[in-house]
């Protein structure tokens, strides 16, 4: 069983219809693959991987909030300290704060520190 890091980079193909298709990915393989190795791949496994990054993680309120305030929390409770977040009133898509949403972006990458 191969384990997946976030260093290691996905195998993709154009799939002809404006996104990236993985080779010899099905629905179903994906399912499987999720319920072979969810614990594996939860925020709490990963988030020892992710202290010394600089994360930003913006959310709305959507279906995905609990996972974002999950990701925080574990990533902090891992020692973390370089993790900026923000929550915005509004949908998934941003539908009505984009130009907020480019905002905080861009304020973002302004603080990283440049080439070493």
């Amino acid at each position: 069983m191969t384990a997946i890091t976030l260093s290691q980079p996905a195998e993709a193909e154009p799939s002809g219809r404006g996104g990236i298709r993985r080779a010899g990915v099905t629905g179903e393989s994906m399912a499987d693959e999720v319920k072979d190795h969810g614990k594996d791949w939860s925020f709490k496994t990963l988030a020892p991987e992710l202290i010394h990054r600089n994360l930003l993680v913006l959310y709305s309120n959507d279906f995905v909030k609990a996972d974002s305030l999950e990701l925080i929390k574990d990533v902090k409770a891992a020692g973390g300290t370089t993790i900026a977040e923000k929550y915005v009133v509004t949908d998934h898509s941003w539908s009505d704060h984009r130009i907020a949403l480019e905002s905080l972006v861009i304020n973002w990458l302004e603080t990283l520190p440049g080439p070493p």
